[in-house]
């Protein structure tokens, strides 16, 4: 028995170390067929927007992730751009097309893209705990506390984007030291703050850091 539940803790241990490695690794691929050297590196970020925990009650999460890709063939850069996925509650107003990143506390505006809008749903099911009397599957009355499942199905709207960052927005990347990103819902704002792990996997990005090698 013992072993079982050691078992399981080291399988919980590993799953855990795989899911937190989807975020915050910079990856490089060189690939022989094309010649180049690829630099990935994703983000995700909670967005704070409008409405209060009591509002937003069983809505979900808004969130945005950040792709970061750059690259090379020999010295020259041939791709060096961030894809932005937004993930706002439905009812939400659209994004405008414009974004900004504050940087080392330099707001710096982006709006040369385009926004290809969508929609998404998550459904599952959740389980709470309730007292008092209830009936098992048996018919039996019982009193105490009890497991109740239910299911549940959120809808989202997206919105995907991708820009070139502009030279003094690469500048900056090279040593951030705080960074946020917010964007525009009509008068409506929403905003995702980095933490220190993510500022550090962004930096190491633009210095060409490697945490990982991907295999050609």
């Amino acid at each position: 028995m013992r072993k079982f539940v050691y078992l399981c803790l080291l399988l919980a241990i590993a799953f855990t170390q795989f899911c937190s490695e989807k975020y915050n690794v910079v990856r490089m691929r060189n690939d022989k067929y094309l010649k180049t050297t690829k630099y990935s590196l994703a983000t995700e970020h909670e967005l704070e927007g409008p409405g209060n925990l009591f509002s937003n009650y069983g809505k979900g999460k808004r969130k945005m992730r950040l792709d970061y890709t750059r690259e090379l063939k020999g010295t020259q850069v041939i791709v060096n751009d961030i894809k932005v996925a937004v993930q706002l509650f439905d009812d939400d107003p659209e994004i405008d097309k414009k974004l900004i990143i504050l940087i080392n506390d330099k707001p710096l505006e982006i709006s040369n893209f385009e926004v290809k809008t969508g929609n998404k749903s998550e459904s599952g099911t959740s389980t709470r705990t309730e007292y008092g009397s209830y009936t098992d599957g048996y018919g039996k009355s019982h009193s105490g506390p009890h497991q109740v499942s239910s299911s549940y199905s959120i809808s989202y709207k997206t919105a995907d984007l991708k820009f070139i960052p502009p030279a003094p927005l690469l500048q900056e990347l090279k040593s951030p030291k705080s960074m946020s990103i917010r964007i525009y819902m009509g008068a409506e704002v929403a905003t995702g703050e980095f933490d220190e792990t993510e500022i550090e996997a962004v930096r190491r990005f633009y210095a060409n850091q490697v945490d990982e090698h991907l295999d050609d």
